[in-house]
Formats: structure tokens, C-alpha cells, sequence
């Protein structure tokens, strides 16, 4: 059996449990097919703080010149950096060794093609095409190029969201801020980022960038109680957690109150509509409230696939002025890619140009109440579970873009399968209550089990 079949293979990338599954011959080998997929270009790869992260620099540094490609090493660095660096050095891809919000005992590879941007469905099963041929793709030893290094990547990123942003504003409401770094990019990089956007003062936890998780590295309010307690203790006008690789955030107000990563999203959304109304893409298990934001704003909702390359490829297709999912926003006036650091900046910005606390902001965007419920079955039975939903509640007209999305008033449900486990997600929000989301959830859960038992 081929070892990518042992991996967490997701959109654009291969995932797993260092020393188990991904193994340094395994990205070796991954990185060397890569190099033959673009080509034998220039390759740029860059890691967050994971302790693997730089074995498997090494391992892929290799593959790639074992493919003839000329490497630029960028080190530790934001993933965001890496996709924008990636078009503004006109090189053929890069690879990103990280596994963002997943456990420290787990890395991945995320490859990226020569628009800087996460690669497709389609462009990854090409990818592993070429992996599954024979290995004859390996130079011989006078063919090898260079391998260099750029350290300096995450400054052309910052200084393109400065550029765009009114740190003058910001500097007069003498914010002060708290950050959860969780070791990872952010601590080498965040304090700097939000002194140069004009924060008057800023309190970093978890800022050694060791890759060493003092807390489950998924943002969720369990796990950020410590950076509630810094907000309310030297009483800070918001806080922010960052995945370990930069790409997507968190916001707490100024009360310590965490906000779901659909929620956290809305304050940069409304910025950029502000700035520049327009259309804008967003996974379908977006929240609604976006979508009343940008109607309001005389806009409209392209919806795509869940994952950040179907929504990067929408942002360019569509030429819409904003893409969105989760807790990470796609800014394209900065690049095509989620980027937590443009997040962050647009959020400030609101806050400082609305004169308003964070909770003031967030009162006037559009309540919706979410559940999330996880159902495990195997991938057939989970395809034809959701045909059977999907016919039982035709007459609400589902939609099939991602398994299937059931609109039912103030209330819609969408139901897929899993990107990363054998099992279905049924996620549900409603503009009613958190109780009648969780109802609603919890009656999909029942009819579903029906289907899977052939009831």
C-alpha cells in the first residue's frame, strides 16, 4: 500500500502523526513529485514553530533538489507571507510544513501552486499522479540547483497591509491589545506587526516560538480562558488568538468574551464592505450573517466548497472584493489567501475609526446561533444518508454544492461529510435561539441515524 494512503489527505494538502504517518522519506518523496509538478522551477518553502517542522524542512528541501528545483528556504514564517511571496518573487510554488490548528504531535505539507495560492482538487490529483508513477524523475548530481535563503518575506507582506490600512487612526485611540501566540509564527511576529500598526500597548501570551503548545492549539473558548483573563485584568480593548501558522484568528472583546470563528470574522467583513462594497465569496457553511452584511452593503454571496483554494479561486473568478471562512477572511487587495494579520489589521481599524468598543461593534451585526454535531459512518453510507435527507426535504429546494444545504426560514442546516474522519458534520444555525439550533441539529442527527441503520 502506498504511505499517502496512511495520511490525512485534505484540500491541498497530506497530513499526520510525525513518526507514525508522516515520516521524512515520505515528505521527501511528496516534495520531490512536487518539484516535478511544477516543473523544476524555483520552489519556496517555509514552517511554523512545530518541533518536526524542521526535520521535514530538510526532508522537503531535499526532494525538491533531488527534482531539479532551485529552493529558497523563508524559514519559520506565516503561511499567508508564503502564498504572497510566492507571486511577488514570480516563483513556481512553495511548500508550507504545518498543521495549523491540529495537535502538536502532528505536521503536514501544503502545497502551493505558482499564483500563490492553495492548489485544487483537480491540480492535487495531478500531484499525486506524478507521485504514483515510477521514480524516474531524479536529476543527476550536475543538474542540482541552488538553495538559498530569504528570511525577510514577512516584512513585504506587512508593509502591504500597512500601506493600506489608517494606522494614524489607530495610534490616536491608544488601544492596548491582547495576544495569544500559542509558541507559534505569531510569537516571532505579531507584537512587532501590531506596534507598526499604531497599538499603543500589547500583552503577549504564549510567545515563545517553540512550537511547544501550552494549550490544544484549536480556538475555542476552553482553550483560551488565560487570554480572557489577560483582557479583563489590564482591562484591554480586545484580544486576539492565532492559529500556529497565521492564517486565521480569533477576536475576544473587551469583556474577555471569546467569539466563534464565524463570528470573529464579521468586524474585518463589514471593514472591507465599508471601504470598498462589492461582492464576496465564502465556503457554504458560512454564517448568514455575512450574507445580510453584504446585502445590505447592495452586494452578494458567491458560494463555494469548504476549503480556502475554492474560495481563493472564487475571489479571483468572481472578482469579488472579500472571501470568507471561519475565523480567517481573504482581503485579495493583499493577496488571495486567508491571512490573519489583515484580520487583525482591519478589525483595529474598525474599532478605531467606529470610536466604539468591541462589543458595541458586534450588537449591530446580525445574531445567528449555531450547533455543530459530529455522526461517524463510512463514506458510502454517508452519501446515501444524504441523498435520503436531501429527497425527504426537497421541498425546501436543498442545495448540493457540499454534501446538502437545507434553507428553512430563520433557521438552515448544512450536512456533509468530513473532510478529515469517517463520519458526517451537521452544522445548524438559526436566527431563533441557541436551543432551537441545537433542536434542529439534534432532529437531522435522528433522521440521519435512520438512514444509516436502513430504517
Amino acid at each position: 500500500m502506498n504511505q499517502y494512503r496512511k495520511l490525512i489527505v485534505g484540500i491541498s494538502s497530506i497530513r499526520g502523526v510525525v513518526g507514525e504517518r508522516l515520516q521524512p522519506s515520505l515528505a521527501a518523496d511528496f516534495a520531490a513529485s512536487f518539484g516535478g509538478y511544477v516543473g523544476k522551477g524555483t520552489v519556496l518553502v517555509a514552517r511554523d514553530t512545530r518541533p518536526s517542522g524542521i526535520m521535514l524542512e530538510h526532508a522537503v528541501i531535499s526532494g525538491l533538489l533531488s527534482a531539479g528545483c532551485k529552493v529558497i528556504s523563508a524559514g519559520i514564517l506565516p503561511t499567508p507571507s508564503l502564498q504572497l511571496a510566492v507571486k511577488e518573487h514570480n516563483c513556481s510554488g512553495a511548500i508550507a510544513i504545518t498543521a495549523s490548528q491540529h495537535p502538536q504531535e502532528c505536521n503536514a505539507l501544503r502545497f502551493i501552486n505558482q499564483e500563490g495560492m492553495y492548489l485544487s482538487d483537480q491540480e492535487m490529483s495531478a500531484l499525486f499522479d506524478i507521485y504514483n508513477q515510477p521514480e524516474d524523475g531524479f536529476i543527476r548530481e550536475s543538474g542540482y540547483q541552488s538553495l538559498s535563503y530569504n528570511q525577510d518575506l514577512f516584512e513585504e507582506h506587512a508593509k502591504k497591509i500597512w500601506s493600506r490600512i489608517d494606522t494614524a487612526a489607530i495610534r490616536a485611540a491608544n488601544l492596548k491589545i491582547a495576544i495569544d501566540c500559542c509558541n507559534g509564527v505569531s510569537a516571532v511576529y505579531t507584537k512587532r506587526f501590531l506596534k507598526n500598526l499604531g497599538v499603543d500597548e500589547i500583552f503577549a501570551l504564549n510567545e515563545t516560538p517553540n512550537g511547544i503548545f501550552n494549550h490544544c492549539p484549536e480556538m475555542v473558548a476552553e482553550n483560551l480562558t488565560e487570554l480572557s483573563e489577560c483582557v479583563r485584568t489590564n482591562h484591554c480593548d480586545a484580544g486576539f488568538a492565532q492559529d500556529p501558522d497565521g492564517d486565521s484568528i480569533i477576536l475576544l472583546d473587551e469583556t474577555g468574551k471569546v467569539y466563534s470563528d464565524q463570528k470573529s470574522m464579521l468586524i474585518p467583513c463589514k471593514r472591507v464592505l465599508e471601504r470598498t462594497p462589492g461582492n464576496v465569496s465564502a465556503s457554504i457553511q458560512t454564517t448568514a450573517a455575512l450574507e445580510e452584511l453584504v446585502k445590505a452593503s447592495g452586494g452578494k454571496v458567491f458560494y463555494t466548497k469548504i476549503g480556502e483554494a475554492n474560495i481563493g479561486l472564487s475571489v479571483v473568478q468572481n472578482k469579488t472584493v472579500l472571501g470568507a471562512e471561519g475565523g480567517g477572511i481573504i482581503w485579495p487587495e493583499i493577496h488571495p489567501c486567508r491571512d490573519s494579520f489583515a484580520a487583525m489589521a482591519l478589525t483595529l481599524e474598525k474599532i478605531a475609526c467606529a470610536k466604539l468598543k468591541v462589543s458595541e461593534i458586534m450588537k449591530q451585526m446580525p445574531e445567528y446561533h449555531s450547533a455543530l454535531i459530529t455522526l461517524p459512518c463510512n463514506a458510502q453510507s454517508a452519501e446515501e444518508a444524504i441523498r435520503a435527507l436531501a429527497s425527504a426535504y426537497e421541498r425546501f429546494h436543498p442545495e448540493h454544492l457540499d454534501g446538502v444545504r437545507i434553507s428553512m426560514g430563520k433557521v438552515w442546516a448544512l450536512i456533509r461529510k468530513s473532510y478529515s474522519e469517517s463520519a458526517l458534520k451537521i452544522y445548524v444555525e438559526s436566527a431563533v435561539s441557541k436551543v432551537d439550533a441545537e433542536g434542529v441539529a439534534e432532529t437531522f442527527r435522528t433522521e440521519l441515524e435512520k438512514y444509516l441503520s436502513g430504517v
